[in-house]
């Protein structure tokens, strides 16, 4: 547990609560019982819950884990009251705990943040954060996917093309999964900042509403960019298996008369094409004048 004292608003923050924590949370606040327990487990949706003089909101932020290869979410979970809010999450974030060790060691900042009327201001910023942060993991998935159409055009040799567009094709949809359902839980945080922080600081919390939009707009753009590099990869898979379908059909086509010829005049023992002295070179000549005529008749139709 870490706590910074700015004067007028405390701010506790806590990495994997533990019962000590929670504790502490009894002792020094007057929160209701079913917000202690929920913090010391996952929650599987974002929501806000309003109590008499404090209310809970649990969030999801979407972060790209390098072990998986895909966008997990991570529980960010707050207590607001007029004078603290306190934070909970089970899992280490740089992004986090360089800007509360920044705020802990920086007068300034925590005259900005700490010395406001009441919590919301740093609620606010936090939230911003963490949409910040998301507008860059969103430019992370633009690269891979500008990446992968540039080798669709230029690289046909390389055949994992179709993994990695499920790898970025994954990796939005677990995105969108994360972010869609956090609308509703900031319009109700919107509601709730009016009710505990005063109607002047709604217009703050809607800015919230308005990185959210930048947020999914541009994770919509993307997933339709996805959908459309996929289409367009499997035209071109399509294109060339074809080909080689059509020219391993021309092929056997050629190959097929070759084929008879060759049974017919050189397989059977007591064919008296075979007592002649030049029957091969006869043959070798039939049979090149056959596959150059195919071939001929293929070229007019443009078969090849």
């Amino acid at each position: 547990m870490n706590i910074i004292n700015g004067g007028k608003i405390t701010w506790v923050d806590i990495h994997n609560p533990t019962d000590k924590d929670i504790e502490y949370l009894k002792t020094n606040y007057n929160f209701h019982p079913l917000i202690l327990t929920e913090l010391t487990k996952s929650t599987l949706r974002p929501k806000v819950d309003t109590y008499d003089d404090h209310f809970y909101m649990v969030l999801h932020f979407p972060i790209f884990s390098q072990q998986e290869l895909t966008t997990l979410p991570y529980e960010f979970d707050f207590i607001i009251t007029k004078d603290a809010l306190i934070t909970a999450h089970f899992t280490k974030i740089d992004l986090f705990d360089d800007f509360f060790n920044t705020l802990k060691n920086n007068e300034p900042l925590q005259k900005k943040y700490l010395q406001q009327p009441n919590p919301g201001y740093l609620l606010n910023h936090l939230i911003t954060i963490f949409f910040n942060f998301a507008l860059r993991e969103l430019d992370h998935i633009k690269i891979n996917l500008d990446k992968i159409e540039n080798r669709i055009f230029k690289d046909h040799s390389k055949n994992n093309l179709v993994e990695q567009i499920s790898v970025v094709r994954r990796d939005i949809i677990n995105f969108r999964r994360i972010i869609l359902p956090q609308r509703t839980t900031l319009e109700s945080l919107v509601d709730a900042a009016a009710q505990y922080f005063g109607k002047e600081s709604a217009h703050y919390f809607s800015g919230l509403l308005g990185r959210y939009l930048l947020v999914w707009n541009n994770l919509e753009n993307h997933k339709e960019a996805a959908e459309a590099i996929q289409a367009t990869n499997e035209s071109l898979i399509t294109t060339r298996t074809n080909q080689i379908i059509k020219t391993l059909t021309i092929i056997t086509t050629i190959l097929l008369p070759l084929n008879m010829i060759s049974q017919v005049f050189f397989v059977q023992l007591n064919s008296p094409f075979l007592e002649s002295e030049m029957s091969f070179w006869i043959g070798i000549i039939a049979m090149t004048a056959i596959a150059a005529s195919l071939l001929v008749i293929f070229k007019k139709r443009d078969w090849l």
